[in-house]
């Protein structure tokens, strides 16, 4: 939907978490539902879905690295590991 650019890596390093800690994809439906649900930023919280325990602040910081607005996105791969080690969880890389 745009230009690739870093923040585009970043998004799918979002989708990629999100499905290790839940075991689904963010944006449910398929086509054009799915579609519209990432256009939105529409999905549910992974603290709502995740089969592990995951520490406060996680839904924000996903909330970040998933918003259709890459110009609110993390900048860059470390950026969005460093946000989420800043909440106690093991590091991304």
């Amino acid at each position: 939907q745009g230009t690739v650019r870093t923040e585009s890596d970043v998004y799918a390093l979002g989708i990629v978490f999100y499905e290790t800690l839940c075991g689904q994809l963010p944006f449910a439906g398929n086509g054009a539902g799915m579609l519209l649900n990432k256009m939105n930023g529409k999905y549910t919280p992974l603290t709502q879905v995740a089969k592990v325990s995951l520490p406060p602040g996680i839904d924000q910081v996903m909330a970040k690295v998933l918003t259709p607005d890459p110009d609110k996105r993390y900048r860059t791969p470390a950026e969005f590991a460093s946000a989420v080690e800043a909440l106690g969880m093991a590091p991304l890389v």
